[in-house]
């Protein structure tokens, strides 16, 4: 789309040209004033629908997949974010937990953060599977419903449990997690409404 000028004439004269602003500026200007959001867990699959719905009312970024070991190999784009939502999945190695969370929102100034977890990490003890390959995935998850608990004195958090992640669930539950933004209180644990639930005996 080409850029349209206009003249300014002072005594007969043209003295300048103002551009009018293209499409592409005026989206620009329009990301400026909107709600930021920073996403983790969000370049294919079911994070990835998330984000492309985000993006209809928020400046999305999304932490690249290679940076989740750790913060300090990712550039923040801001400081403050009006939503953060910690997605990814990382392996846990010889009972080593994920940091990530917790060492991103010692650098940035949230209002409100949500962690994915699992129906497991709910139960933990009566009711728990015993698959010992299992452990390590629903010790981390509930380690983030602790994460959740404890910056609850600093901005508003929250929990999601997404059940049985079917692929044609995505968008559904997508705009389920974005309707929790705005929900009042904190430090709640959310069960999808679409999902079957997980629980694994």
């Amino acid at each position: 789309m080409e850029t349209l000028s206009r003249a300014f004439t002072k005594n007969g004269t043209e003295t300048e040209y103002c551009s009018a602003p293209t499409l592409a500026d005026k989206q620009t200007q329009w990301r400026k004033y909107m709600p930021r959001a920073l996403l983790t867990g969000c370049n294919s699959k079911f994070g990835s629908v998330l984000a492309i719905e985000l993006q209809k009312t928020y400046d999305v970024e999304i932490v690249p997949r290679s940076c989740i070991s750790s913060i300090l190999e990712y550039e923040l784009l801001n400081y403050e974010y009006d939503f953060v939502f910690f997605n990814h999945n990382k392996p846990v190695t010889n009972w080593v937990f994920d940091r990530f969370p917790t060492d991103t929102l010692k650098r940035i100034k949230p209002k409100c953060v949500g962690w994915m977890i699992s129906g497991e990490a709910k139960h933990m003890g009566a009711g728990t599977t015993h698959k010992s390959y299992l452990q390590p995935y629903i010790a981390q998850k509930a380690i983030y419903i602790s994460q959740m608990r404890f910056f609850e004195r600093h901005f508003r958090t929250f929990c999601y449990d997404p059940g049985i992640l079917l692929k044609e669930h995505y968008l559904a539950t997508a705009r389920d997690v974005i309707s929790k933004i705005d929900m009042p209180g904190s430090g709640e644990i959310y069960t999808s409404s679409v999902g079957s639930g997980l629980y694994l005996s």
